[in-house]
């Protein structure tokens, strides 16, 4: 079997090229008889792990050529960053391919439902993300960071639906109240907000650790933590959600989204309830924090990344298929 991966975009850093990686790394391991090929060689399926990765000119040619088309919907690409087209090309793209992959319930809820008003019919499947669970551990090295407790925040772009700003209302409420937590950054963050001290005046103690291409030292930096406050509206499955559960952290996160079926279905942390103060819910949290990193590490075993990409091979193999 022989798939092209074609990655329009430059970018490195971020969920898809996450699962870029993962899956790549675990079929050379694990499957030896499906070969990689760039778009000039022949392939029998093109896979796109994004609709913001590839154009409408390759997969003609790949579908001329006679090859399957196999699309992974990672939610509705921004129009900011697409030339105002993100949802065109998202319908576009398809009504093009011979199957849909979803990495959650929630996009093929909210996706799948403006996929299917628009005339796309093609056979779909749900395969949720996998996390090396190798080296996001519990177990290995760990920074020498301050604070008690240390509260991580993960971000990868400047994206409204992220919500920075409700993590700087959260520790501008919390801190007062505990002077020895620590918020740790991790991630990019605009360099404006980083002269600006990151939103903080009143003496918050906060850390920015920066982008991590290197998943070793970015599970060293998550495990180094206690919890992750993880506020993102609408977030299709996060990778870095699982990653963080697999070094056992629990989730305070926004209960709207992909993250709902990764944290609670497991019980491996609480949702945000904007009844309470962000206070009061980071004392249950940490009440019983031992037990919630318990759940997040067995939960993040569901995701294992021989799960997933045994998945992606029968899905390969049935689109084959005569």
């Amino acid at each position: 079997m022989r798939i092209h991966f074609p990655l329009a975009s430059t970018q490195s850093i971020g969920g898809g090229f996450t699962f870029y990686r993962n899956l790549t790394q675990a079929l050379a391991t694990d499957y030896p008889n499906v070969q990689l090929t760039d778009g000039s060689e022949p392939h029998d399926i093109l896979f796109v792990i994004s609709v913001s990765t590839v154009d409408g000119g390759t997969i003609s040619r790949s579908k001329e050529r006679g090859a399957k088309f196999v699309l992974r919907i990672d939610g509705v690409p921004e129009d900011s960053r697409n030339s105002g087209k993100g949802t065109k090309y998202l319908v576009d793209f398809s009504r093009m391919a011979d199957a849909i992959v979803y990495q959650s319930q929630f996009v093929e809820r909210t996706v799948g439902l403006l996929l299917k008003s628009a005339g796309v019919a093609c056979p779909e499947y749900l395969i949720p993300n996998g996390v090396n669970l190798s080296v996001f551990s519990p177990h290995g090295e760990r920074l020498p960071l301050a604070g008690n407790p240390r509260i991580l925040n993960v971000a990868y772009r400047k994206d409204p639906n992220k919500r920075y700003e409700e993590v700087v209302a959260m520790y501008r409420e919390y801190y007062p109240r505990n002077p020895e937590a620590t918020l740790i950054l991790l991630g990019r963050f605009p360099s404006a907000w980083q002269d600006y001290n990151m939103g903080f005046f009143c003496g918050e103690r906060w850390k920015r650790l920066g982008v991590f291409d290197d998943d070793q030292a970015k599970a060293t930096a998550i495990r180094s933590c206690d919890f992750l406050f993880y506020p993102s509206f609408a977030d299709p499955a996060p990778n870095a959600v699982l990653e963080c559960m697999a070094c056992g952290l629990p989730v305070l996160y926004q209960p709207y989204g992909g993250v709902e079926e990764m944290v609670r279905n497991g019980h491996a942390g609480l949702a945000i309830d904007y009844t309470k103060c962000f206070t009061e819910q980071i004392e249950e949290l940490l009440a019983d924090l031992t037990q919630f990193s318990e759940a997040a590490r067995m939960r993040a075993e569901d995701h294992s990344l021989a799960a997933m990409t045994a998945q992606y091979v029968r899905v390969w193999e049935q689109v084959l298929a005569p």
